[in-house]
């Protein structure tokens, strides 16, 4: 069973599937090796068939979802491969954002990532992986945005499905989370204009699930492919 968000103002039939899904996907609610019926994800989410085919098609094509034969569609295993094409992907992004920001970045935004981060610290004391990794999203969302790449950020969002898992993952453990210490640093570098340092941070920040590898296969070992 899902958990199914409400519809967005002016979201298509497809998109609300797809967005559903790929949520449900990175908090392992739909976990990786679960076979999935087109009809009963349909009946769950309000919809016809066809914008949940069409939303499978999608992930498909990043390989998020997978067709066996003789048994259907399921959600794909955790690939390490994909994990780090993905983190590949939004590192030299980032990294670029990061030479572009300084010129940028307004008063405005700092309050912004100021806000961000006392509501990841509420959710950390409160503990909830779910809100963590939303507002983690957002806060990364926030560099595209600010250096008017919004359609690289899209781009961006699918493949990074498979490296979301793993992040989602990695949150399971509140003692050992370093991320909000990691986005404070890169804020703090940004603001005092030292750009290298917020890269040097940015870099350690979105390599951390190589350290935590270890941990996540060892919970979540039917999950790694």
């Amino acid at each position: 069973i899902m958990i199914v968000k409400e519809r967005t103002a002016g979201e298509s039939n497809k998109d609300y599937a797809l967005r559903v899904l790929r949520d449900n996907i990175i908090r392992m609610e739909l976990a990786p090796g679960s076979l999935l019926s087109e009809q009963v994800l349909a009946n769950e989410l309000g919809v016809s068939r066809t914008p949940v085919r069409e939303a499978l098609a999608e992930l498909a094509r990043v390989g998020v979802v997978e067709t066996m034969p003789q048994k259907g569609t399921r959600v794909a295993l955790i690939d390490y491969d994909l994990v780090e094409e993905a983190r590949f992907l939004r590192m030299r992004l980032e990294m670029g954002l990061m030479d572009e920001i300084e010129g940028r970045i307004r008063e405005e935004d700092f309050v912004w990532f100021e806000a961000n981060l006392v509501m990841q610290k509420f959710y950390l004391e409160n503990f909830d992986q779910y809100n963590l990794l939303h507002l983690d999203n957002e806060f990364h969302e926030k560099f595209f945005l600010i250096c008017g790449k919004p359609h690289c950020h899209e781009m961006l969002r699918m493949l990074g499905i498979h490296f979301d898992r793993v992040r989602y993952a990695s949150l399971e453990d509140p003692r050992d989370l370093k991320t909000i210490n990691d986005h404070e640093e890169i804020i703090r570098a940004i603001r005092e204009k030292r750009v290298e340092d917020a890269k040097k941070i940015l870099s350690v920040h979105l390599s951390r699930f190589q350290v935590d590898r270890a941990k996540i296969q060892l919970a979540h070992q039917d999950y790694l492919k």
